[in-house]
């Protein structure tokens, strides 16, 4: 029985020192997972800021060119109302020549 109490005590020396290994590999692993974990949350916290700023670009993009679409528009109107305007002082200058010069001429003789 001496015999297989030594062999006992041996493998439960061994299994003591594979059990001590294997806490050690355990915990080490955890602070590994942990470590990867942390790295893996910046990574979609990253990646969601990225999406969020993409997506307020491509939103300033299309409101950049609906501004100048409109400022294209108010220009090519200014240009109109100034056109019109201009037409109406040539228009009413030409009715004011004729209509004026007639009168004092019958005056003058």
């Amino acid at each position: 029985m001496c015999s297989s109490d030594l062999a006992l005590e041996e493998e439960v020396d061994l299994l003591k020192e594979s059990n001590a290994k294997l806490t050690i590999e355990t915990s080490k692993s955890q602070a590994e997972k942990e470590y990867v974990e942390g790295i893996y949350k910046d990574a979609l916290a990253l990646k969601d800021t990225n999406q969020n700023l993409e997506s307020q670009i491509l939103r300033l993009k299309a409101e950049i060119q609906l501004l100048q679409n409109n400022n294209t528009y108010d220009q090519d109107s200014s240009a109109r109302n100034w056109f019109i305007v201009g037409a109406l002082v040539l228009f009413f200058g030409f009715i004011i020549g004729f209509v004026f010069p007639k009168r004092t001429n019958q005056r003058r003789y």
